[in-house]
């Protein structure tokens, strides 16, 4: 079984893409994995719970907005949803170096400004479609690119600098009421998760 965390750089298929390592072992709704097709590679995010049908959806329309990481691909492997995206080589905003430092934190000025600026563009393009992320934070921008330079001034967040991902708890919201049309049940069950795994984080 591909959810087996194992340090086997072999560790089977899921439908036609090889899995090479798992990436995250903190998150409460999926495993994510480092998966290879074609040549290229993959982050493929295997969901303990499949998410709403509807949200799945509405992200598909969300795809030609510069700076945000949706899947290129979905299934159901194993009686199991699984979304495929664009590898971030670069990990994410939160990375440490092995000294614990910020690898990518702080930034310049100008380069925190025009960051900040476009990640309002894509978010608001976002809530243009009644969809709201609810999961923001620096370990959800990912860095596409390995070894990139954000020090500079140019606006990072363009699809090959920084993208937002993680849409795993996205919602869709009423435009009139503001009010998710997400179930209360699967609105609880994510805070659920989080909690849970936010708990798991401090015991380890």
């Amino acid at each position: 079984m591909a959810e087996i965390i194992s340090d086997n750089p072999d560790m089977g298929e899921i439908n036609g893409y090889h899995v090479k390592r798992e990436i995250s072992v903190t998150s409460g709704e999926a495993a994510v994995y480092h998966g290879e097709k074609g040549g290229k590679s993959y982050a493929l995010k295997l969901f303990y719970r499949k998410p709403d049908a509807e949200i799945v959806k509405k992200l598909s329309v969300l795809k030609k907005i510069p700076g945000l990481l949706l899947p290129v691909d979905s299934g159901e492997y194993d009686g199991r949803y699984y979304e495929v995206m664009d590898y971030a080589a670069g990990g994410s905003l939160d990375d440490k170096t092995s000294e614990g430092t910020y690898r990518y934190l702080p930034m310049s000025e100008d380069a925190a400004r025009n960051f900040l600026a476009e990640a309002a563009r894509a978010l608001d393009a976002c809530h243009q479609k009644n969809i709201f992320h609810r999961d923001i934070k620096p370990g959800n921008f990912f860095v596409m690119e390995e070894n990139a330079d954000l020090s500079g001034g140019a606006a990072p967040l363009n699809g090959k600098g920084i993208c937002i991902g993680d849409f795993g708890i996205a919602a869709e919201f009423d435009s009139a009421s503001l009010l998710p049309t997400t179930s209360w049940k699967d609105f609880t069950h994510a805070v659920a998760i989080r909690a849970k795994a936010l708990k798991i984080g401090k015991a380890a």
